[in-house]
C-alpha cells in the first residue's frame, strides 16, 4: 500500500482547495461530493465532510461558468457556494488536503507551521489520481477563470473525471 492508500484508508474529511474558491475547488468539492455518494453506502458517507477552500478571499461566490457546467455535467448545484479562504484550523481539522497546483502546497505549508502532518495531507487533484506525486506542471490543473466556455467546459471536464478517479481510488482504499 503506498503513502496516498494508506492515508486514504483513514480519511473522512476531504478539503479542495484552488486560488479563489470560485472555479476549480467548488467544482472539485461538487464532484467528489457527488461521486462519493454513490461510491460509499449511506452510513459511510454520513460521516463523510467534503468542503472547499481558496488561497485568497477575493471572492465571494462561485463563478457563473462553474455553476451552470457543474449542474449540466453532474446536477450539483453551486448556487449556494460561498468562496472562503483556507484557514489554520481547516489545514489541522481535514485529513487530505486536494490542491489544484503543485504551488499551493508550499503556499500552505508557509502560512500554517507547526499543522501536524500538513505536508503529508497536501496532494494535488492528479496526484490522488494517479497516486504518484508529481513533478512541475504535469501535476496542475489550470485555472479556467475569465477564458471562452469551451475551454472553460474543457477544464471542469478534466476534474470531474479526476474527481471520479480519485473517489475510486479512495472507495476501494477503505475497503481494503
Amino acid at each position: 500500500m503506498n503513502q496516498l492508500d494508506a492515508l486514504l484508508k483513514t480519511t473522512t474529511k476531504v478539503l479542495v482547495v484552488c486560488l479563489g474558491n470560485t472555479c476549480r475547488s467548488p467544482a472539485g468539492e461538487a464532484f467528489i461530493r457527488k461521486f462519493a455518494r454513490d461510491a460509499f453506502d449511506p452510513a459511510t458517507f454520513s460521516e463523510i465532510t467534503i468542503e472547499s477552500a481558496g488561497l485568497s478571499d477575493e471572492f465571494t461566490r462561485a463563478q457563473p461558468q462553474s455553476i451552470a457546467m457543474v449542474y449540466e455535467m453532474e446536477g450539483e448545484s453551486l448556487t449556494a457556494h460561498r468562496s472562503r479562504m483556507i484557514t489554520r484550523d481547516m489545514a489541522d481539522y481535514f485529513d487530505l488536503i486536494l490542491i489544484m497546483e503543485r504551488y499551493m502546497a508550499d503556499e500552505i505549508l508557509h502560512r500554517f507551521p507547526g499543522v501536524e502532518n500538513l505536508a503529508g495531507k497536501l496532494w494535488t487533484l492528479k496526484e490522488a489520481c494517479s497516486g504518484a506525486v508529481l513533478q512541475g506542471a504535469v501535476a496542475n490543473v489550470v485555472d479556467p477563470y475569465m477564458t471562452p466556455d469551451p475551454y472553460y467546459r474543457g477544464i471542469l471536464a478534466e476534474i470531474r473525471d479526476l474527481c471520479r478517479c480519485f473517489v475510486n481510488r479512495w472507495a476501494a482504499a477503505i475497503a481494503l
